[in-house]
């Protein structure tokens, strides 16, 4: 038995180490992913285009509607990435 489980250590480690850099790598994309569906940004965007476009708003305005909602979407990223 003890010979069996040195023999299976090198694929253990090289699983782990694999695992642990997906999710050192990824888990800044996948946080960030998380919150826009936590704060509902791309629905929030969507519904003020909308309301704005019903009522005639021009593109300027659209635009800095949109980046409002942006802005206070990465603020709270930024509140707590760090």
């Amino acid at each position: 038995m003890y010979f069996q489980h040195r023999l299976y250590e090198p694929e253990t480690r090289k699983i782990n180490t694999a695992y642990l850099n997906g999710v050192s790598l990824h888990f800044g994309n996948k946080l960030h992913m998380f919150l826009n569906i936590l704060l509902k940004k791309n629905e929030r965007i969507k519904t003020v285009k909308d309301e704005m476009k019903k009522k005639g708003t021009i593109e300027m305005e659209v635009s800095a509607a949109v980046k409002d909602i942006v802005e206070q979407c990465s603020k709270v990223k930024t509140a707590i990435s760090s």
